[in-house]
């Protein structure tokens, strides 16, 4: 309930029961009322953080997202195409290693803003993450218009920067698709223009690339990986690979996050974020998921108490009926307490059905396994899903903890998470930890769990053993 105040507005909580008298006539109500006005501030900045990216200011991937969605419904109404523009900046990392993040982050900043007033009205610009931006052109009918756009885009990038004195130059190379021509879903159409991206990158960079047929090879390979990746299921391919999770308060060993990896027998390693897009799309997650909860399993039942092991769970896999059993089904296999497994996702489970998947996380927690929602505050706000009692665990993106140093405003929303997480009895874990300062920052933030290369990259199964080993020696002894 909102309430006008002589100190403002205030946001109250009611909560009562009915009064009836003797003859069974109502009375009124008897209750109580708790004041949630800064909770309910809280939630509205992580909202707004949900949509925008702290250091440009600018939407982030996941509104990027939307208002591509947006523009795409438009562009097949209305039959005036759309476009999308993915930009990555040429020779932006030589900055952050020769004059620092600061100025590196200056320079984003910078870059943001000339966007903008290069693309004015005619569509919104965002940025990806790192050094990768995107623009969405509303109207795209005239397709000289987008390449006069994106040649001044490349000429403004272009000139040189001044930070703090410093003569910085950079440039961009620029990869567009157009909607619905060259594809008519969203995933599509930013695959087509990942896809000219990378032609521009081959062709020397500082160039605009538009996706065409001569591009469908790319998607020629892609039916190949996904036929490698059916053959590896069968040719246990896959091995897990565990990065140490460790107690902010004792520095202790707790347990481990677990990662797949395919070693393919002509490619070598191949990373999850090429393979999982297209077990995904092509319905082999529910296989590589089966396998990766048994093996995580296993690898616990060989670890004692109080080790953890943590994996994710694709929104592909969170709507699978079958997942509560199929834990249920490897706990006991290994007899394996249902509290040593941990199953992190992403806010973007919450785009789909959301009551089928709010099913799903309550029967998982029923089996007594950990629900941990990851990348906090990136991408779609499902802060309204965080008193559905389903959650135990908030998990803060690395890139917050990295900026957190040079960025006071970083501080602020760790600590706007962290008292969200305490207001709902959840843990924090801090995620890209990486220099002793980074960690007493998180610590001193009141987070209960680091992961970051500080304590340790991802082990195979046998060192991170040696490692579990040596604690439980060391307790032993102790």
């Amino acid at each position: 309930m909102e309430l006008k105040t002589a100190r403002g507005t205030r946001w109250v909580s009611i909560a009562g029961d009915p009064i009836i008298d003797t003859a069974g006539r109502f009375e009124g109500f008897r209750g109580v009322g708790s004041d949630i006005t800064e909770i309910r501030h809280t939630q509205e900045r992580l909202t707004h953080l949900a949509n925008v990216d702290v250091l440009s200011g600018l939407p982030n991937r996941g509104r990027v997202r939307q208002l591509l969605g947006e523009a795409l419904r438009q562009a097949t109404v209305g039959n005036v195409p759309c476009a999308i523009m993915f930009l990555d900046l040429d020779g932006f990392k030589p900055v952050n290693d020769t004059f620092g993040h600061p100025k590196g982050d200056a320079v984003l900043q910078a870059v943001a803003k000339r966007l903008v007033e290069q693309v004015g009205s005619d569509g919104h610009v965002g940025r990806m993450g790192g050094d990768e931006f995107a623009i969405v052109v509303t109207d795209a009918q005239s397709r000289k218009k987008v390449e006069m756009l994106a040649d001044a885009i490349i000429r403004s990038v272009a000139e040189p920067y001044m930070i703090d004195q410093t003569e910085i130059r950079i440039g961009v190379s620029i990869g567009c698709a157009f909607g619905p021509i060259d594809g008519a879903t969203v995933d599509d159409l930013i695959l087509k223009a990942d896809l000219a991206l990378y032609q521009a990158k081959d062709a020397g960079r500082g160039v605009a690339k538009y996706f065409s047929a001569e591009l469908q090879s790319e998607q020629d390979d892609r039916v190949r990986l996904e036929t490698d990746l059916r053959n590896a299921i069968a040719a246990k391919q896959f091995h897990l690979m565990f990065q140490p999770l460790v107690s902010a308060r004792t520095q202790n060993l707790i347990g481990f996050e677990a990662l797949i990896r395919w070693n393919h027998p002509q490619r070598g390693l191949i990373p999850p974020p090429v393979f999982i897009p297209v077990a995904e799309e092509s319905g082999l997650m529910g296989a590589i998921g089966e396998w990766v909860i048994d093996e995580a399993c296993r690898a616990i039942a060989s670890w004692p108490e109080p080790i953890t092991v943590a994996i994710n769970i694709s929104p592909k896999q969170i709507v699978m009926p079958s997942l509560p059993n199929m834990v249920s089904q490897a706990l006991s296999r290994y007899r394996v307490p249902g509290n040593r497994l941990e199953l992190e996702v992403t806010e973007g489970v919450f785009l789909g059905a959301e009551n089928a998947t709010l099913d799903t996380l309550k029967r998982l927690r029923a089996l007594g396994v950990g629900i941990a929602l990851d990348d906090f505050g990136t991408g779609y706000s499902s802060i309204g899903y965080l008193n559905k009692a389903v959650f135990h665990k908030l998990k803060i993106d690395g890139s917050f903890v990295r900026e957190a140093g040079t960025r006071p405003e970083n501080v602020a929303i760790i600590q706007s998470i962290v008292q969200l997480a305490k207001s709902f009895r959840m843990n924090v874990t801090a995620e890209g930890v990486e220099t002793a300062e980074d960690f007493e920052r998180m610590r001193d933030l009141g987070v209960d769990t680091i992961q970051g290369y500080l304590f340790g990259r991802p082990l195979s199964y046998d060192r991170a053993n040696q490692m579990v080993r040596g604690l439980d020696q060391q307790r032993k002894a102790g």
